[in-house]
């Protein structure tokens, strides 16, 4: 047996999950850093955030058959009383301050078999969030640790979103109408077919476009053809 298909036995021999997780890793791209920390009023550092990350790998993960099962593993939180006092007046404030410990299970719908990864997360909130952020956030370094997702940095690449690449049209072609048009224009002035095809450069009238037809007339008008 030969090396090749020994690779191609293992493969088709491995775990499901394996494979498909594989698949999302070639598949995903880099996930840039598009949200900003607000401090003071200034914007601070750049972030990737949760949902940049779920809307580039949900789709790989529909299309390779994997679903998630978070599980806790252990969740901690502790609470903060802040006073403060601004123009004589006193207010307070309680800051709920969590850690939790997660494990997420990737499991292939195929045929069961999944693997898990462990993330911490925290968080601290002056509401009754502090257990999602932090859930949040160990799921965002899980999903960008195991899948190892890029950072699509702007800076690295000057024709990135910022400054978006120009994608050009293909040229349209020119229909039969306007060539059957054409082909009678000249025809009614002795002009051959071949005159056509080298003032556009082109080797058949069907690859003609309608820019070759505006070129072509325009060059002929400027030989003394009548219009």
């Amino acid at each position: 047996m030969t090396e090749e298909n020994i690779k191609k036995e293992k493969l088709s021999t491995a775990p499901n999950i394996f494979l498909s997780m594989g698949q999302v890793m070639k598949n995903i791209g880099g996930v840039g850093k598009t949200k900003n920390v607000v401090m003071n009023g200034k914007k601070g550092y750049a972030y990737r955030s949760i949902e940049d990350i779920v809307i580039n790998i949900h789709p790989l993960l529909a299309d390779f058959n994997i679903f998630l099962l978070p599980e806790v593993l252990d969740y901690r939180e502790s609470t903060n009383k802040v006073e403060k006092e601004y123009n004589g007046k006193k207010s307070t404030r309680i800051d709920t301050h969590a850690v939790v410990k997660m494990r997420y299970h990737f499991v292939s719908a195929i045929d069961g078999s999944k693997v898990s990864a462990d993330g911490i997360g925290e968080s601290m909130d002056t509401s009754d969030k502090a257990y999602g952020k932090a859930t949040t956030y160990a799921l965002k370094n899980v999903l960008a640790d195991v899948f190892v997702i890029p950072i699509d940095d702007p800076k690295r690449d000057p024709d990135h979103v910022n400054n978006p690449r120009t994608t050009e049209a293909p040229p349209a072609k020119a229909n039969q109408q306007q060539l059957d048009n054409m082909v009678q224009w000249a025809v009614d002035r002795d002009i051959p077919n071949q005159k056509l095809l080298d003032l556009a450069g082109k080797k058949n009238l069907n690859d003609f476009t309608v820019a070759d037809l505006s070129k072509v007339h325009k060059a002929l008008i400027a030989e003394g053809y009548t219009s």
